[in-house]
């Protein structure tokens, strides 16, 4: 492809990992490789390079005005920084990193790790849902595990030099085969990983990797054989101890053909092709065990064939027969192959230090893929001393990543503004139950205050009117003047036979009139990633712009138990809701039907429910919502579950009248007295920061950073509750 000619534009790079950061702290090739490609498929990759020279394969190979061209092949969809890992700030800071990141990518020795602080084990510690890549030479255990390795050593050790080339030489190759084979087994073992944690629910993983194993996988038939005869794989030039015909052939005009009989079908048809019918009838020939013993004098009779046309003449003959046959080509003809442009294989993106990056070849097509983005390769890297705008918006994986994400001035979703690094996240004081079946109640239940109304489709309608109570949904979604109250539905358990209808129909029908689906009874991960699987394909197909958000209500013991995965599970995620009701059915409880004790019980008898839903929505950077109070007559009994709610950290209530909003919305504000505490504290610790103070006092009582933060999510709150 001449400087300047293109197939055609570059593609947009898909977000089919879009979610998904990465952060690569390798070096040259086979575990940066893996990176590279969960980049292509839109993961959030974030590069380190050490201050001294960047990664060593920016100096590697092919350079074209002092840049490397292997870098924009292996840096690409990457945002690369400089971090120095021998020294302490630069460990803290991988950590910091780490604690918000999906993925690690490493290929440094283990001890070497282990010494700086940042093995798996240290870094589990911090984010227990972390998975971890290490590629190494040898791999992390065995007497050799400690020696330096390359691909090569991989290609040597792994049977595939010995088994590949000329009899009288091994071949070693030259495309990096170790790296390269390592570093795709390395990026489908990471999805493996991430899909276990995501839909089962489970902890990250180490991925152990090393450069002899992914090869040796390949050489299953010398293995065997090995393994059942005793019999070694020698070396045998492009013949295959397994089929015939199979080989390179040169032709008349002194190219190259590569044929393959593997099918005996196809065999006999070579034979029909070059004029040998009559090998056809022969044992010898047509039997494929009796033919291999004999493949020196098959390859024979096809070469001499071959020989004597032009590499044309032979395709056309070949192709007419349907026999499997190829030009062996160099880089050009692959390039300029007719097939490769007609499926815009070859690409190349815009860059800020050559004219253009690529051609590169993409390995994969999906077909139904939509809203993608596009990137260029990284040119230089960046020194950070903090970690904004290079982690992106961030989502606390654990208590841990928490209390990381506090030292680091970055946003925490995406649809959040910041107030000094406080994420303002959507007011949920109060979430109003509104029957989908009673459109009478439609309209009053969008002129109320509630932050949050959902028209439900679940427990308040009758199980033969649930198919009919969309298309009543629908119609008061789009008909009613909603204003500033979020809308939403309650769908169906995804365990029912209504679920599948009620998203695709709500959705279809309501498109942008629907902020939020709330979907009940989920027990594990999956049940969300679930849904969020079908609201994606839906929004691409209908082409809904904004993200319809999900509340997911947590009412059963195996909820419960798993709350902490389900709160980490999609990015769509706005709240828990804990569920009182259900849950006392699930775990046998003996309660009223406010769902208190019916005995005397000490203390609160949902403390431990309400902590690991209110925990588990920290972890995950969410809001937590409580469970309605039934007896809606009893003002002075929700307004004390509200309280006590309101006192462990939830955000809001349920409400199932009109009557409970008001409470809820009082209860989950800040009041007065609290507004006007927190605007004194903050400005006191400003004044104090200014002076080259880090806390202060204010009437006696101690005032540091942790009370600013608290201080500021008091205003925040209290600016949008218009307090």
């Amino acid at each position: 492809m001449p400087d300047g000619e293109s197939n055609s534009a570059a593609p947009p790079r898909s977000t089919m990992l879009n979610g998904i950061r990465v952060l690569d702290m390798a070096s040259l090739a086979a575990a940066p490789l893996a990176a590279t490609y969960l980049g292509e498929f839109g993961a959030d990759v974030i590069k380190i390079e050490q201050p001294q020279g960047g990664d060593p394969i920016r100096g590697w190979g092919m350079q074209k005005d002092g840049i490397g061209l292997m870098w924009k092949s292996v840096g690409r969809n990457k945002k690369s920084v400089t971090v120095d890992l021998r020294t302490s700030d630069g460990q803290g800071l991988v950590k910091q990193l780490a604690a918000v990141c999906d993925v690690v990518v490493a290929n440094t020795r283990p001890q070497t790790l282990t010494k700086w602080g940042l093995d798996y084990e240290s870094l589990r510690a911090i984010n227990p849902k972390l998975v971890m890549l290490h590629v190494t030479g040898f791999g992390l255990s065995g007497p050799k595990s400690s020696r330096p390795g390359f691909g090569t050593l991989g290609e040597a050790m792994s049977g595939f030099a010995h088994t590949t080339g000329k009899p009288t030489l091994p071949f070693v190759a030259i495309v990096h085969a170790g790296r390269r084979v390592a570093s795709l087994n390395a990026a489908y073992s990471i999805m493996m990983a991430l899909y276990h944690r995501d839909v089962h629910g489970a902890h990250g993983q180490l991925i152990d990797i090393n450069l002899i194993d992914p090869l040796a996988r390949l050489l299953e038939q010398s293995l065997l054989t090995y393994d059942q005869t005793g019999a070694v794989t020698h070396r045998s030039g492009n013949r295959w101890d397994i089929s015939a015909p199979r080989n390179t052939y040169r032709t008349k005009d002194d190219k190259w053909l590569a044929m393959s009989g593997s099918a005996p079908t196809v065999a006999l048809r070579v034979f029909n092709a070059i004029g040998r019918s009559d090998l056809v009838s022969d044992p010898d020939f047509s039997d494929p065990q009796r033919r291999l013993a004999r493949s020196v004098e098959v390859d024979k009779i096809v070469a001499d064939w071959v020989s004597l046309h032009t590499l044309d003449e032979a395709m056309e003959v070949f192709e007419a027969q349907e026999i499997a046959a190829a030009p062996v080509y160099d880089v050009a003809g692959l390039i300029e192959d007719e097939q490769m442009k007609a499926r815009n294989v070859f690409i190349r993106i815009d860059d800020d230090e050559l004219e253009h990056a690529g051609p590169s070849s993409r390995a994969a097509f999906f077909r139904q893929r939509r809203n993608r983005r596009r990137t260029r390769p990284c040119p230089r890297r960046t020194h950070i001393t903090n970690l904004v705008g290079i982690a992106g918006p961030v989502r606390p994986r654990n208590r841990r990543s928490s209390r990381a994400i506090n030292r680091m001035n970055g946003n925490k979703r995406k649809d959040c503004r910041m107030t000094e690094n406080i994420a303002v996240q959507p007011l949920r004081r109060s979430e109003l139950a509104t029957p989908a079946t009673s459109e009478t109640k439609f309209g009053k239940a969008a002129a109320s205050n509630a932050d949050l109304v959902f028209l439900d489709l679940e427990d308040a309608v009758a199980p033969a009117l649930r198919v009919e109570a969309r298309t009543q949904a629908v119609r008061g979604l789009n008909d009613q003047e909603w204003g500033s109250t979020a809308r939403s539905v309650r769908i169906n358990g995804i365990d029912t036979r209504w679920a599948y209808g009620d998203i695709i129909e709500v959705v279809t029908g309501a498109r942008e009139n629907l902020d939020t689906i709330i979907v009940p009874k989920v027990t594990s991960a999956r049940d969300v990633w679930w849904v969020d699987v079908l609201l994606t394909q839906i929004e691409e197909t209908l082409g809904i712009s904004k993200p319809i958000r999900l509340e997911v209500l947590i009412e059963d013991v195996a909820g419960v138990a798993n709350a902490e995965s389900i709160a980490t599970a999609s990015p769509r995620l706005d709240a828990l809701i804990f569920g009182a009701g259900d849950l006392s059915v699930s775990q046998g409880a003996r309660v009223d039907t406010n769902f208190r004790p019916r005995d005397e019980y000490p203390g609160d008898f949902w403390h431990y429910a309400r902590m690991k839903v209110l925990t588990a929505a920290r972890i995950g950077g969410i809001l937590a919502i409580d469970a309605p109070y039934p007896d809606f007559r009893d003002e002075e009994g929700y307004a004390r579950d509200a309280r006590h709610a309101a006192s462990l950290g939830f955000n809001g209530k349920w409400a199932i009248h009109p009557s409970q909003i008001e409470i809820a919305n009082e209860i989950f504000s800040p009041t007065e007295e609290e507004v006007r505490r927190a605007k004194i504290n903050l400005e006191a610790y400003r004044e104090a920061e200014a002076s080259g103070l880090g806390a202060t006092s204010v009437n006696g009582q101690l005032v540091d950073a942790a009370h600013v933060k608290l201080a500021l999510a008091v205003l925040s709150q209290a600016e949008r509750a218009n307090r």
